[in-house]
């Protein structure tokens, strides 16, 4: 076996001295990690040396046959193969120690050059990887045979090692692809899921569509800022983006902690809603509860970053509760909707709301105020509604402050 190395060494050293021979450009591309090709290969040619001092190239170049005869790739002279020449040598110290550490060592060097190498910009993908395995077999198998002419005995023993060595290899390799499927999976996931609801993500792959669904019970909310406007014209774009950011990564937050769902934004308007797409009997204070906290959130902002941007807008925030319709729209940048004549009036409450307050209609008040400071702010004019009933919700009642939402909600009969 050793003497078959030996022989099988001397041919891919006439390989690695074509390597180093190609044209500076190619051996100054950086195709593995962030070193010039010519760095790995290189060091390849000395530790061939450093094993081998005698060794000769011979004529027959196994890897030009490899690619140019049996893959039919006709860049071998246009390109250096220097994650292939890395991991062939690493194969061949294997076979000459044959021992855990070795193969160890092997596995995690095939492991390393497919993390750090660029599939996409080669076009490799795990079927080009296991065809070039199974030709790189075979001419292994004819290299032994060739070596070894009729000797069966060491032609068997010879090719067992490597035929074995080589399947773990192919294995090592489906692994990989194995592992950036479920990693693209799992980030497919976690992007649709970030689109539409849990519930509603796993009925679309089930079903491939998503039936409109009626919620007879359902709360809204939408906020605006005032002074949005007038802060475009003293802040640059970038720095606007950021400040929009902040905000709404704050009210994400917020609608997380209190079992809402983010339905939208509407240029510098938030809208979330309670109640869907999973019902939740607690919806209606949940809501109510988030609602005041993104007012507190958005005046605590005013205070640390005004001086900065020059001042600061005031958020206005409308919460109504009803019917609604909810379902998926488009077909391929889906959006989570909800329709109704409770929007539109939730909608109504922030639009024509006190800044700085959580705005409610009066259906709204009557549901809670046995639990929440209420005060009233009039009517407003209602297309096809005559005038509505609006009112600020102020907070919870002392009683409740003191004995915490648990309390709270265990205190509500639906």
């Amino acid at each position: 076996m050793k003497s078959f190395l030996n022989y099988l060494t001397s041919s891919f050293l006439t390989h690695i001295n074509i390597e180093l021979s190609k044209d500076e450009k190619i051996l100054n591309n950086i195709d593995i990690g962030k070193k010039p090709a010519r760095i790995g290969i290189k060091k390849v040619h000395n530790e061939i040396y450093k094993f081998y001092p005698n060794i000769k190239p011979i004529e027959f170049n196994f890897v030009y046959e490899l690619n140019v005869i049996r893959l039919n790739k006709q860049n071998y002279y246009d390109s250096s193969f220097e994650g292939f020449d890395i991991v062939f040598w690493e194969s061949i110290k294997d076979l000459q120690n044959l021992t855990k550490e070795s193969r160890k060592t092997y596995k995690k060097t095939v492991v390393e050059i497919l993390k750090n190498f660029d599939h996409k910009k080669f076009g490799l993908n795990m079927q080009t990887f296991l065809r070039s395995q199974a030709e790189l077999r075979k001419i292994l198998h004819e290299m032994i045979r060739e070596y070894y002419k009729n000797d069966e005995a060491k032609i068997k023993k010879s090719w067992d090692i490597i035929y074995e060595q080589n399947m773990e290899h192919q294995g090592w390799i489906i692994e990989h692809f194995e592992f950036l499927l479920i990693d693209a999976w799992e980030k497919s996931e976690d992007l649709l899921n970030n689109i539409l609801p849990i519930k509603i993500a796993k009925e679309l792959k089930k079903k491939k569509k998503v039936e409109p669904t009626h919620i007879k019970e359902a709360s809204v909310l939408f906020t605006d800022f005032k002074g949005f406007t007038q802060l475009t014209e003293q802040m640059d774009s970038k720095q606007l983006v950021n400040e929009l950011d902040i905000c709404f990564r704050e009210f994400d937050a917020i609608v997380k902690k209190f079992s809402l769902e983010k339905i939208k934004t509407l240029g510098d308007g938030y809208m979330c809603a309670g109640g869907v797409p999973q019902e939740n009997r607690h919806h209606i204070f949940n809501i109510c509860l988030a609602g005041l906290e993104m007012v507190e959130k958005i005046n605590e902002l005013a205070k640390t970053r005004a001086m900065s941007c020059g001042g600061y807008w005031q958020v206005r925030v409308g919460i109504h509760f009803g019917e609604i319709v909810a379902g998926v729209i488009g077909k391929h940048k889906f959006n989570y909707d909800i329709w109704g004549d409770t929007v539109n009036t939730a909608s109504k409450m922030e639009s024509s709301g006190v800044p700085g307050e959580v705005n409610i209609s009066e259906e709204l008040k009557n549901k809670i105020e046995k639990y929440f400071d209420i005060e009233s702010r009039g009517e407003i004019p209602a297309k096809n509604k005559g005038n509505l009933k609006m009112y600020l919700l102020k907070g919870l009642k002392e009683k409740y402050k003191q004995n915490g939402l648990p309390s709270f909600i265990s205190d509500y009969k639906n």
